[in-house]
């Protein structure tokens, strides 16, 4: 009843193909990462699913699925805003991006091309943000933005100490 604003199955083959592929590829993810970014894909489905809900003139659905999708994203994402935009937006260039060139339209390509652009100028503000962290500290990014501007403070204060004890660089040896 309240999920007939549901795009349809092909919808719900492409999460599952998503999901699939995710926990294929995550050997050095924690379980606890896993179901964040399954939940940052949830959120992200029922706000396009709210919008389908609102444009198909079935307010009391899409309102619903609107608060329900706010409240997961306040709960679970509150103080890791960046691994929700990430997750969200990556689900949306996965889904809409993949099936562009064979049902091309100009909404598909603004998707595609605003989701990838979306997803490069996140990771261009995280970087000038917190410009000492790697692909190695990618649970930094889990655990929140306090333990991210920590974790880039100290590999700051570690190329500090480095400098101090070697000036001239560490390949040269006095």
């Amino acid at each position: 009843m309240y999920f007939s604003a549901f795009p349809g199955p092909a919808l719900l083959r492409s999460f599952c193909a998503v999901l699939s592929s995710m926990l294929m590829a995550t050997e050095n993810f924690k379980v606890r990462e896993i179901l964040l970014m399954v939940t940052g894909w949830a959120v992200t489905l029922m706000v396009i699913m709210s919008c389908a809900g609102l444009y198909a003139r079935k307010y009391r659905e899409g309102a619903l699925l609107l608060v329900v999708a706010a409240a997961l994203a306040f709960v679970f994402f509150r103080r890791r805003k960046l691994v929700l935009i990430l997750s969200g937006l990556s689900w949306v260039l996965v889904n809409a991006g993949i099936t562009f060139p064979f049902h091309p339209s100009l909404l598909g390509l603004a998707l595609t091309i605003g989701s990838a652009a979306g997803i490069y100028l996140t990771v261009r503000w995280s970087y000038k943000r917190y410009p000492y962290l790697s692909f190695k500290h990618i649970h930094a990014a889990f655990d929140g933005e306090a333990a991210m501007a920590a974790e880039n403070a100290r590999i700051q204060a570690e190329a500090r100490e480095l400098v101090k004890r070697r000036p001239y660089g560490p390949w040269l040896f006095r």
